[in-house]
């Protein structure tokens, strides 16, 4: 537990004290639904060993592109310390200058939970996006935005920490890119 909020206070000081610092919430990837990110009681890591979800999310994005970003998810926990997950998404983007659809990423995680202590649990997340494209899908013969891309195109590592209890839950995380660009080529005059 002490590591854990160790861990959660330098970030958090590092994040507010530093000349250059963006964050943003959920990330393009959407970063909160992955591992232990979602989990909101202690039990939930020990409820079902292995449990397969469909994932139906649709919002407005910037530009008011409509997009619906299905995926299917695995998660299999080995014991109340170890779980692992695996995400494949998908994503469908409609706006003023098209329409654009493909598959999108492949999120590999493994948590970590250390034992209870005091009735909070802290946990740990290691992983992998994996592109499934490039972030260069074109409509009419021309680039689009990234607000219609099904991917970022960009293979990342994720760590996180998460703690909570009952009542609560804090999490944060990074997602650093590995690789730094995409096949995106779209410019605002076109």
């Amino acid at each position: 537990m002490k590591t854990g909020l160790i861990f959660f206070f330098l970030l958090i000081k590092t994040t507010l004290f530093c000349s250059k610092s963006t964050a943003q919430g959920c990330s393009d990837a959407g970063f909160c639904t992955i591992g232990n990110f979602n989990k909101h009681t202690k039990d939930s890591f020990s409820q079902n060993k292995q449990k397969l979800s469909l994932i139906l999310g649709n919002g407005i994005g910037d530009e008011d592109v409509y997009v619906f970003t299905p995926g299917v998810q695995y998660d299999y926990t080995f014991n109340r310390s170890w779980s692992v997950q695996g995400k494949i998404t998908g994503n469908y983007a409609g706006g003023n200058l098209g329409n654009a659809s493909g598959f999108g990423d492949l999120f590999l995680s493994a948590t970590y939970s250390v034992p209870e202590n005091n009735n909070w649990q802290t946990s740990f997340l290691f992983g992998t996006k994996l592109p499934l494209n490039k972030g260069d899908i074109h409509a009419t013969g021309k680039p689009l935005p990234m607000q219609y891309q099904s991917s970022l195109g960009t293979i990342d590592l994720l760590a996180g920490v998460t703690i909570f209890n009952k009542k609560w839950l804090f999490s944060t995380a990074i997602q650093q890119p590995l690789t730094g660009t995409n096949g995106n080529t779209f410019l605002p005059a076109y």
